[in-house]
């Protein structure tokens, strides 16, 4: 078909080279009408036909092709976006939050919301400020219903003050109504058996805020580990 088309494209430019350099007796005999072999009418109509019926069938393929890519396509997405869904659905939603409890003196609490099925194995990475960590105590399992607070405490040549995360940015200078940032990562798995257990990691910068007096927070992340 390919070839017929082509064909088709060049004719004019042969056909005005044939009228313009050859002689009026060679182009003569080089007419169209005196290429064509000599056969009855009928035959005429059945090339004709036969060709026209080609190119319908190749057309028709095309399109069908064109059709059976776009389903495939559509179809592994489809079962692309079930494994996601079927993974997301087994995997505990962790969201971490701080909280301000108030008492003689206010403390800032982390807490752990989750919105799936049971984290087990939470554990707080620590964090470093200088010469301070803060580093919190095991949770135990996190359920899909009220916040999980976190206990903590602060080290700095011993234990320096409990159950505040904002005491980490105590003597912290800096310019500004925002300190530098800190990451909070917590690592969790799936109640599952050894065999089929798996692990992630979430991860959310935050930072103190001079001038309201509070934890602020980015966005939350969580990526398989």
């Amino acid at each position: 078909m390919a070839g017929i088309g082509t064909g088709i494209a060049i004719l004019p430019v042969l056909t005005w080279l044939r009228d313009e350099f050859l002689s009026k007796e060679t182009a003569e005999r080089w007419k169209i009408p005196k290429l064509l072999p000599h056969w009855p009418w009928w035959v005429w109509v059945i090339v004709v036909l036969s060709v026209l019926l080609l190119t319908i069938l190749k057309a028709s393929n095309d399109v069908i092709k064109k059709y059976e890519i776009q389903a495939e396509s559509e179809v592994l997405q489809t079962q692309q976006a079930l494994r996601e869904e079927i993974e997301k659905r087994g995997r505990p939603e962790l969201m971490a939050s701080f909280q301000m409890i108030m008492g003689e003196r206010p403390q800032w609490w982390l807490y752990l919301k989750n919105s799936s099925s049971p984290a087990v194995n939470v554990h707080v990475r620590d964090i470093r400020n200088g010469s301070k960590v803060l580093r919190f105590e095991n949770p135990g399992p996190v359920h899909g219903t009220a916040p999980t607070g976190v206990r903590c405490h602060i080290l700095e040549n011993g234990i320096q003050e409990r159950f505040n995360v904002m005491a980490i940015f105590d003597g912290q200078q800096f310019y500004g109504q925002s300190s530098p940032s800190l990451v909070l990562k917590v690592v969790y798995s799936s109640l599952d058996s050894k065999a089929t257990q798996k692990s992630w990691e979430l991860s959310v910068a935050f930072w103190y805020d001079r001038l309201y007096n509070k934890l602020e927070m980015g966005q939350q992340s969580i990526e398989s580990i």
